[in-house]
């Protein structure tokens, strides 16, 4: 009997180490993801609203829980790169500019915003000036700047104009200067809270309503991870603000991924594989959403409705990172997931933003 060659040898070793790496990986998340639950899809099934991203308005009817009008502040959190967001995010400012919001509130800075008002509230649609912004953008949120987020501040202009001056919506940058060396120190989130409280005393706009898109960490309410981090909700929520947070989870979506972020990009600059059931990331309880919402494109689901299982559990509020970043786990294990948002939307097949150019 011939003897196997040393190289032979080498080459099977190395393959089912491979082997056993990716199966491990693959079982550890499938374990991590589990199945679904009867109880929450059954209670999901009951508490959804389906949403045609081609609407003009979200069509709301009696959906949202007692109280959603109440609130000061109204967060829409996403996973960066998704074109189909964007759409959501101008039918939910239509909704809640009829609930009387008027100040958008936008993780980019003042100076940018500066800029995007001075578009909004022009007697004329300058489209230079506001490809000048998407362009600046891509300093900030490159994943963002792209032609969805260009026609969407299109469609606002147009629906600014269609109202009289005292309606009219304006945006406010609460994140860092970009480029700001003296407060390179304080966390993004701190410089949020700090902005909005500013601009809050400076603008007198202490009984105005706010709504704003922001990365999905941002709008989370209570604190999250070993450290007890405070995202942007957590601080205005324990400042005393009522705020509603409405988180975006992703199935079977495209992501845009620019060149030059220093991560290996296709040439198409987009990624399938940063969805909510993995394999990048991981959130547990994803396929009750998957079986509750079925084949349809966009739908909200309210969590925070009488006998939900989400008042006593934290499924959905579970993220599990498995190559970048940190896992963004509850703090304290007995907060239930609506202390962290009170209503969540799966996203499914949407296209990757596209380069604006």
């Amino acid at each position: 009997m011939k003897k196997i060659p040393t190289f032979l040898k080498v080459v099977i070793i190395i393959l089912l180490v491979i082997i056993a790496v990716v199966s491990f990986f693959f079982i550890r998340n499938s374990i991590f993801l589990g199945g679904t639950d009867k109880e929450n899809v059954a209670y999901l099934s009951t508490h959804q609203l389906v949403i045609d991203k081609n609407e003009n308005i979200l069509s709301e009817a009696s959906f949202f829980s007692a109280g959603f009008d109440a609130a000061n502040v109204y967060l829409l959190g996403e996973v960066h790169g998704f074109g189909d967001v964007q759409a959501l995010d101008l039918q939910l400012l239509k909704l809640l500019h009829s609930k009387g919001v008027r100040y958008y509130i936008a993780e980019m800075d003042s100076l940018q915003a500066k800029l995007l008002n001075k578009f909004l509230l022009g007697e004329e649609k300058d489209t230079f000036l506001l490809k000048e912004v998407v362009q600046k953008h891509k300093s900030w949120i490159p994943q963002q700047a792209g032609r969805q987020f260009y026609e969407k501040w299109l469609s606002v202009y147009d629906f600014n104009h269609s109202l009289p001056d005292s309606l009219r919506i304006t945006v406010l940058g609460l994140d860092k200067i970009a480029g700001d060396t003296v407060n390179t120190g304080i966390s993004r989130d701190s410089a949020m809270m700090f902005n909005f409280r500013q601009l809050v005393q400076e603008k007198g706009l202490q009984n105005e309503k706010f709504y704003g898109l922001f990365g999905y960490f941002h709008v989370l309410q209570s604190m999250v991870g070993e450290n007890n981090s405070r995202p942007f909700a957590a601080r205005l929520k324990q400042s005393g603000v009522d705020v509603k947070s409405i988180t975006i989870y992703t199935i079977a979506g495209k992501m845009y991924l620019p060149k030059g972020l220093g991560i290996p990009t296709p040439e198409d600059e987009q990624i399938g594989i940063s969805n909510a059931d993995g394999p990048i990331m991981l959130v547990k309880g994803i396929k009750d959403l998957k079986a509750a919402a079925g084949t349809q494109n966009i739908t909200l689901f309210n969590l925070e409705a009488d006998q939900s299982p989400y008042r006593n559990g934290q499924r959905l509020a579970r993220v599990k990172s498995t190559m970048f970043g940190d896992n963004i786990e509850p703090s304290d294990k007995e907060t239930p997931s609506t202390e962290f948002f009170q209503y969540v939307v799966l996203l499914q097949q949407s296209p990757a933003m596209m380069p604006l150019y």
